[in-house]
């Protein structure tokens, strides 16, 4: 047991390990208000995560000890939330919920990890693409089903395309992988996936066109059920908003 007012009491703390689970004395969790880097299991980053002033500026987080032996409590499904961007993850198995919060950081540049939890898929999964993603959505695409390859991670996948940058033929690439890798099933005689892909309005249009045109062919053999790709109305509200 870890008195966490003695972390806190160390200056200049930016990075720190612990190889075991920790229990904090009190049950009252440290700030660790400057660290950076924090490498832990998975019990206590979930256990940080739930304390509301906990890893204010952590950037980098990884996940430590992970066994096979107890694959469900190895599943990271929170992460903490600070006041500055997350740049990376290094876990061994993530949850989809997990997908949604990072893709959903337009900072966040790093996904290692090997397995995804689909023994309790959801409904619907949204992912949002950044340009400065491309590398975690490349990542995704190859995670591996921690269940049989009859489950899907998701029963309805929403794609949100928030930028593209200039790699727009990578960045539909990208989005194309993992939109196939969230249909895969091993089943002959399968439903299609249906797959909703709303574009910022700020998008590229050639990037908008080129992104139908590859999920139109994903569409072709039966595995996705393609809806129509729209502009999220939001943006164009407030980019016309801004504009006059």
């Amino acid at each position: 047991m870890i008195d966490g007012s003695t972390l806190d009491a160390l200056p200049h703390l930016e990075q720190l390990s612990f190889s075991k689970d920790i229990q904090w004395a009190n049950g009252l969790a440290p700030t660790l208000a400057f660290v950076s880097t924090i490498e832990a299991p998975t019990a206590t980053l979930h256990a940080l995560a739930r304390a509301p002033s906990s890893l204010a500026c952590v950037r980098n987080v990884i996940v430590a000890g992970v066994s096979d032996e107890h694959l469900e409590d190895e599943v990271l499904r929170e992460l903490p939330s600070g006041i500055v961007p997350l740049w990376s993850l290094d876990a061994g198995i993530v949850h989809p919920r997990l997908l949604e919060t990072i893709t959903r950081m337009p900072s966040f540049t790093s996904l290692i990890a090997s397995t995804v939890y689909t023994d309790d898929p959801v409904h619907v999964l949204t992912l949002t693409y950044h340009a400065a993603g491309l590398g975690v959505w490349d990542r995704m695409a190859h995670l591996r089903y921690s269940e049989s390859e009859n489950d899907r991670i998701a029963a309805r996948l929403v794609v949100r395309v928030a930028s593209v940058g200039r790699r727009i033929d990578k960045a539909v690439r990208a989005i194309t992988d993992v939109v196939e890798w969230a249909a895969e099933t091993g089943e002959m005689d399968v439903t299609p996936l249906p797959v909703d892909v709303i574009v910022d309005a700020e998008v590229d249009a050639h990037a908008c066109e080129q992104l139908t045109q590859m999920l139109a062919k994903v569409a072709v053999d039966g595995t996705i059920a393609l809806g129509e790709i729209s502009i999220d109305r939001l943006i164009a509200e407030r980019s016309h908003s801004t504009s006059q």
